[in-house]
């Protein structure tokens, strides 16, 4: 059914990087398509600041079905994002079962477009719980995001410090990363036609272009204005992931921004990167390298246009990027 007034969205993982930006969005410029908005969390804590803004808050036990259900069994549209930790299968799985027992309705998954790729264990995770969902719930939807330009964050306090942008691809490797943002709006766009239009679809989204570590560097160059030249690195997987480790805990301190979203990043980051993020993250570049990301159009299809390119991304965060002062 399309949003209507009285309607109700469901946002899981919201003490998540994902989950956050993503309740962050919506209630910030989509308030409209809802009346109300209900968060799924398992450290509520992290989520003040979205509560203030009007969020009802429901703290849930990954290894508790039940948590589930009193939040499912409000909800009119389901924006569902695995939790990206340790048995993040197993926990998805009992979300899923949490959503049949309530008869929900109207889930669409956050899922990634390396998912297919069998041979990668922690992306391969996607598309196993992408066959729970289609098997348990018929009204659903699955959203598949490219490599996101969000995840440029992690790059910001290497490239602050050592003036180069780092990734493990091959400086030849293409891909088109996606926006969050774009994803969240073409996601509203389906709960506004409701599901009789978009039931059991699979949509890909990507960004305007493909690029490459090179480029993306250039465009960063170009947003920053800065005297010092930034520069691509291409990692091995073991430096991408030491580095990457190195964060959890510290990307609050670690942001250089000081705009007005600076506090949101720094709760939207709050624990993270987890052990299991930095290995999609790696597997998504490890996709990458092998040259399967195709570029499509499915985004535009349901916008009208094209995402926003990452001059947009770094436009708008590039104090992060900004090279320390010695």
């Amino acid at each position: 059914m399309p949003v209507e007034s009285g309607h109700t969205v469901v946002i899981t993982a919201a003490d998540y990087y994902l989950g956050y930006h993503t309740a962050l969005r919506m209630l910030e410029s989509y308030e409209g398509h809802f009346t109300k908005c209900i968060l799924t969390a398992t450290h509520p804590e992290r989520l003040k600041h979205l509560k203030d803004m009007g969020a009802q808050i429901i703290h849930v036990d990954p290894d508790n079905q039940e948590s589930y259900e009193e939040a499912f069994k409000q909800a009119n549209w389901i924006m569902f994002f695995p939790e990206p930790e340790a048995g993040r299968v197993q926990a998805a799985n009992r979300a899923i079962d949490a959503m049949k027992k309530v008869n929900a309705k109207n889930v669409i998954m956050m899922s990634i477009d390396s998912c297919e790729y069998q041979h990668l264990r922690y992306v391969a995770e996607f598309k196993e719980i992408e066959d729970k969902l289609k098997q348990t719930i018929p009204d659903h939807v699955i959203v598949r995001c490219t490599f996101l330009q969000n995840m440029f964050h992690f790059q910001g306090p290497y490239v602050a410090k050592h003036h180069r942008f780092p990734m493990t691809l091959p400086e030849e490797a293409e891909f088109a990363p996606l926006h969050l943002d774009d994803a969240i709006e073409a996601c509203t766009i389906i709960c506004k036609d409701g599901m009789e239009k978009h039931r059991s679809e699979t949509y890909v989204f990507t960004g305007p272009d493909k690029v490459t570590g090179p480029k993306v560097a250039s465009a960063l160059q170009d947003s920053i204005d800065s005297s010092k030249n930034i520069e691509y690195e291409e990692l091995s997987r073991d430096e991408m992931k030491k580095y990457l480790c190195s964060l959890k805990d510290r990307m609050g301190e670690q942001l250089q921004s000081r705009d007005k979203h600076h506090e949101l990043l720094r709760y939207e980051f709050m624990g993270q990167p987890t052990e299991v993020q930095v290995e999609t993250l790696i597997e998504e570049m490890e996709y990458i390298k092998k040259g399967k990301m195709k570029r499509t159009d499915d985004l535009k299809k349901l916008t009208g246009r094209q995402g926003h390119p990452p001059e947009h991304f770094f436009s708008h965060h590039k104090e992060e990027f900004a090279p320390r002062r010695e």
